[in-house]
């Protein structure tokens, strides 16, 4: 990846799923660091891939998107009830309610 064209930083990440998946070091962590030092960011990287961190986040990211939908879902029918009559909205299923739901 070549990221010294943003960063001078070092770093590297593991990512992608069934044959997609791969290692990537950044060229300027290869630039400044050590073979040893490399060798030990790869196997770092590999850690992720063994303990399925990318499986953990990706189940972990779906968790937080339903709960998020479903807090926002119960929050936006709470406020239709207290408020709706003085918005002239009827109810959730209102066209109107899609626009105030997006300036709460």
């Amino acid at each position: 990846m070549k990221a010294s064209a943003k960063t001078t930083r070092l770093n590297a990440y593991v990512t992608g799923v069934g044959a997609s998946k791969r290692v990537v070091v950044w060229d300027t962590s290869i630039a400044k660091a050590t073979p040893d030092e490399i060798s030990y960011i790869f196997g770092h990287e590999m850690g992720h891939y063994v303990l399925h961190h990318i499986w953990i986040g990706m189940t972990f990211s779906f968790v937080l998107v339903f709960l998020v939908l479903w807090v926002a879902y119960h929050f936006v029918n709470w406020i239709i009830r207290r408020f709706g009559t003085a918005w002239g909205i009827a109810s959730p299923q209102d066209w109107a309610a899609l626009v105030s739901s997006f300036w709460l």
